[in-house]
């Protein structure tokens, strides 16, 4: 593990596509943590004393070699960064928020997923098409798991079926342009929270409309806009507030090599990152 001394907000670094190799999916997110942080680091921060630790987590040499035992360094690794601080967590692919909710297993854990696909694959092995199916199978609490922003047609029926344990929500992409569809998923959400549950926010970049961020790992030709996600952001900052915890924000599957020769996906992605800090 590699750090930079500070205080205020730690940011993992999980700079690995092994997973999404194993599941089939194109290469290129092992280099999104540097591409974002390079994009991050241009942008002038509000006057303040906040501070910002970097830590990185795995690398793909590492993953190649023992991609299960390196799910559970990473675990490991983590679980001290969950404490009173907000953590951003860079990946790479979206296996890697299987470690992250490992790290916090200690209590019920809620995610709130902005993705195109379920990413709960039943699949016995795991890669970064099912890290919720695979963390469900062994939490020690019940998942709830609420997902936004999914294609009905980028999904089999499998992946659709129940998890082992817990439940999962479904916000359509088609029902993310009702703002009446998208209040009640969200106080459902809220409603449904156990007193002690820890609250994630996962933005998969397949999410996102091509037009706003095509270098992904899945481009999308219908997903949510930028402003959709901040909006999410927003309410997810605000009830982390409420419940008096430290937020946890995952973002994944962007691919630099695709990218435009500007970085328009990294500047985008590093926006988000501020919005959802400042």
């Amino acid at each position: 593990m590699s750090a930079c001394t500070g205080e205020g907000i730690n940011i993992a670094l999980a700079s690995s596509d092994h997973g999404v190799l194993r599941n089939g999916g194109r290469a290129g997110s092992r280099w999104a943590p540097q591409a974002i942080l390079a994009a991050w680091k241009k942008l002038a921060a509000p006057e303040g004393e906040t501070r910002f630790s970097y830590y990185t987590l795995t690398s793909q040499q590492q993953e190649e070699q023992n991609f299960e035992k390196m799910l559970e360094q990473q675990a490991q690794t983590l679980r001290p960064l969950l404490g009173k601080q907000p953590l951003i967590h860079l990946g790479g692919g979206h296996d890697h928020v299987l470690p992250l909710l490992r790290a916090l297993d200690d209590r019920p854990v809620c995610v709130l997923n902005i993705d195109a696909h379920l990413d709960t694959r039943v699949d016995p092995e795991p890669h970064s098409g099912n890290p919720f199916r695979q963390f469900a199978q062994s939490a020690k609490h019940p998942l709830q798991l609420h997902q936004v922003g999914i294609h009905p047609y980028a999904n089999s029926l499998t992946t659709q079926t129940e998890l082992p344990r817990g439940e999962m929500h479904i916000l359509w992409r088609r029902e993310c342009d009702e703002a009446a569809h998208v209040a009640a998923f969200l106080m459902r959400l809220e409603s449904s929270l156990a007193i002690d549950a820890r609250i994630v926010f996962s933005l998969d970049c397949d999410a996102l409309m091509a037009s706003d961020v095509e270098a992904v790992s899945a481009p999308n030709h219908d997903g949510v806009s930028l402003g959709f996600v901040r909006q999410l952001a927003s309410f997810y900052r605000d009830l982390c507030i409420r419940r008096g915890q430290a937020p946890v924000w995952g973002i994944y599957e962007y691919n630099p090599l695709y990218d435009t020769v500007s970085g328009r996906g990294a500047r985008a992605i590093a926006g988000l990152m501020y919005d959802f800090v400042f």
